[in-house]
């Protein structure tokens, strides 16, 4: 267990981050792979949107769609509007007491 330990004296790492300027390098290269990451993801994200069906779950994005269309039905309702809301999705739904 002691291999994995650093024994040597770091007190002042952070200071020779800050003074030593070829530490301070900078990978452009990173930042353009998390943009283009980024678009990939949005225009992935823009095409399942425009095919969600709340009817046909395919797989975990739809799903994930759904609970966010879900979401956005039942956003500042009352509970009891949630059975009307219900009815209109065909929802199933145990009744109880909303008063």
């Amino acid at each position: 267990m002691d291999k994995y330990l650093d024994k040597s004296n770091n007190s002042n790492n952070g200071l020779d981050n800050v003074g030593n300027l070829s530490r301070q390098t900078y990978d452009y290269s990173k930042e353009k792979s998390y943009e283009n990451e980024l678009n990939i993801f949005k225009s992935k994200i823009m095409s399942k949107l425009h095919k969600f069906n709340p009817q046909k779950i395919n797989d975990s994005f739809d799903n994930t769609i759904n609970l966010l269309w879900f979401q956005y039905l039942t956003n500042k309702k009352q509970p009891r509007d949630y059975v009307e809301i219900y009815n209109s999705l065909n929802i199933s739904y145990e009744e109880e007491n909303f008063d």
